[in-house]
């Protein structure tokens, strides 16, 4: 199952680019920290901008590695949604629900070790991509 989900992850983010920020959350939940929260106007302030109207908003919600796969792409999810929720809210009239996806993704793609407590807190993130409409 691993596999499928980073052929999945990397195929929808071919074409896409990264807005540079990882929105992070305690452990265990799909709650915010509170970083996060100025993470969330950042990234609203690109959306208002209207720089990449005709683009579609990806969001991709991450896990560490404790636990099982299941129950961490299922958190991831809830993760990715939760900020989906958040960015349509906040940006009602910039941001349409047709051009926003919400993917959980589990543990791949660590951005630190698993090993340590600092590395599994920094993959429990969300990432939102931007990509041209098809």
């Amino acid at each position: 199952p691993t596999l499928g989900v980073m052929r999945d992850y990397v195929g929808e983010v071919a074409n896409a680019r990264r807005i540079s920020t990882s929105l992070r959350f305690i452990s265990g939940s799909a709650d915010l920290d509170r970083k996060a929260a100025g993470d969330i106007e950042r990234i609203s302030d690109i959306l208002r901008s209207r720089a990449y109207e005709g683009y579609e908003l990806l969001v991709f919600g991450f896990s560490d590695s404790q636990g099982s796969l299941g129950l961490n792409l299922e958190l991831s999810k809830r993760r990715a949604e939760a900020v989906g929720s958040i960015l349509l809210e906040r940006n009602s009239g910039y941001l349409e629900r047709s051009t926003l996806a919400e993917f959980g993704v589990g543990p791949i793609a660590p951005v630190g070790c698993n090993e340590f407590a600092g590395g599994r807190q920094q993959n429990r993130r969300v990432e939102v991509w931007i990509r041209p409409r098809a």
